[in-house]
């Protein structure tokens, strides 16, 4: 296990998955996470849900884009980071 990164209180997590369009059919998922914490609180919501939740409003939705790409960027940025020093 490699810690890329760490999500604190009131971040959205797999939402950059979410906006993605489906490939074949089906939905691919490419983090998971989990929690160190000896308390949380988490929150789920199925596809259809989140996109009939933010999509409507097009504010809400271009917020939403615009941190699944800058979060893309900077995950992208670690990945290399990590495979440098393995």
């Amino acid at each position: 296990n490699i810690q890329v990164a760490l999500v604190g209180p009131g971040k959205l997590f797999g939402e950059e998955d979410v906006i993605k369009e489906k490939t074949d059919g089906e939905r691919k998922y490419t983090s998971s996470v989990k929690c160190i914490s000896n308390s949380a609180y988490v929150f789920c919501m199925k596809y259809d849900e989140f996109l009939r939740k933010f999509k409507i409003n097009k504010d809400s939705w271009k917020v939403i884009n615009e941190v699944a790409k800058e979060k893309e960027q900077i995950m992208h940025s670690r990945y290399t980071a990590i495979i440098k020093q393995l």
